[in-house]
């Protein structure tokens, strides 16, 4: 429906962003758009909600693995042209979409009788979670660094985008691949059926708590490098011409810690089902992208998007915890562990920034003594308790931690 809208009204759409479009590419862009929406559904939604992540996790490798391969291919025979490209996206995404359907029927055929105790929901009740999860996904879009980045596109040069664009793409990898993240991804279907069965909140908050806990811990190391070293590590990465975002780089790290929280938050709400508080707070934070861009949007340069990135996380975040806490779902994260955290890194971060200075060997010996002094504050601090030890033995499903 999307990619029919978007075709039909290509010329005001385009003509709106301001933007040069190549549109005999578009048919292929609605094709990927269609074919790689529904291989998702498939792939991360259906074999995250049967605790099947290794499956997911074989999909993605398997279509990585096939996107590398053609374009080895297209490189030999000169042939990367942008409808190449597609192409070649949307092959890889046919093959995993055929593959998800192959594994998610035979597990589906592998799943024994349902128990008697378990009702189905209404349609009413399934029509209400998707409507309001739909709602509050299109608004999420339009806070969305791509989005924020087309709409930036007519006010900045082409070198502001593109070092914007670089530290916006270094943040999702960071997010992507954050170790309380693969837990979360693994943990969050139990979470959700774990409260369905027993409706024991206390245990849902308590899981939501500790992946929280994991996600800023692993971060912690990662953003007080890049606030010490964010230019050396720019430069390392992309080169010389991104040096500049050191701080654009830096307060994206530290928003990351606001997006993981929402993220989480939002498991709980749709377990608990309280998606209309979801999507209102939402709604709500719409009204500060109008504001921003109608009075602050020239002036702010490549700082709008991170500003309304922050701001969109910051409303969101704090109404929705205000209407858990209404209908009385406490919402505790502990606040005393982060506070210790935040006194660590900043006790971290000042030896650190003394031995800063020009070469590798300063920076490696830089980033090491960071690194140590966060365990030494982590462990004297015992910001890690018995309860996070209890939490990680029963997510992997061994005892990795001895808990007395």
């Amino acid at each position: 429906m999307i990619a029919s809208v978007i075709f039909l009204l290509r010329d005001k759409f385009f003509s709106l962003i301001g933007s040069d479009f190549p549109f005999d590419l578009l048919p292929l862009f609605a094709v990927l758009l269609v074919v790689e929406g529904v291989m998702r559904i498939l792939r991360d939604n259906t074999l995250e909600a049967m605790a099947m992540q290794r499956w997911l996790q074989v999909i993605i490798s398997i279509k990585g693995g096939l996107i590398v391969a053609a374009l080895v291919y297209l490189k030999q025979h000169q042939m990367a042209t942008a409808q190449d490209l597609l192409l070649v996206e949307i092959m890889a995404a046919l093959v995993s979409l055929l593959l998800a359907t192959v594994i998610v029927s035979g597990l589906l055929r592998q799943i024994g009788e349902m128990q008697s105790e378990w009702s189905q929901p209404s349609w009413r009740q399934i029509r209400k979670v998707a409507f309001n999860n739909y709602g509050s996904g299109i608004v999420e879009y339009l806070y969305s660094p791509s989005f924020l980045l087309v709409v930036l596109s007519r006010v900045q040069t082409a070198e502001a985008l593109a070092g914007l664009g670089f530290v916006l793409r270094l943040t999702d990898i960071i997010r992507n691949y954050l170790p309380g993240m693969m837990l979360f991804g693994v943990v969050r279907s139990r979470m959700i059926g774990a409260y369905a069965s027993n409706q024991n909140y206390g245990e849902l908050g308590g899981w939501a708590g500790f992946v929280f806990k994991i996600s800023v811990l692993t971060l912690v190391p990662i953003f007080g490098i890049i606030f010490v070293y964010g230019s050396e590590v720019l430069v390392f990465a992309g080169g010389k011409q991104y040096a500049e975002f050191n701080m654009v780089f830096s307060s994206l790290c530290c928003w990351l810690a606001f997006r993981l929280h929402r993220m989480i938050l939002g498991t709980v709400c749709n377990a608990i089902e309280l998606t209309q508080v979801w999507v209102r707070a939402s709604l709500v934070s719409v009204l500060v992208l109008p504001l921003m861009y109608f009075f602050l949007y020239e002036q702010l340069g490549v700082w709008f998007v991170v500003i309304a990135l922050f701001a969109n996380e910051l409303i969101v975040n704090v109404l929705v915890v205000a209407g858990m806490r209404r209908r009385g779902y406490v919402w505790d994260i502990g606040w005393g562990w982060i506070a210790k955290v935040v006194v660590i890194l900043t006790l971290a971060c000042l030896p650190a920034y003394l031995v800063k200075g020009e070469g590798t060997p300063l920076l490696i010996a830089g980033i090491v003594l960071l690194n140590l002094l966060l365990l030494v504050g982590l462990l004297a601090f015992q910001v890690f308790d018995k309860n996070d030890r209890t939490f990680v033995n029963r997510g992997l499903g061994r005892n990795v931690f001895k808990v007395s």
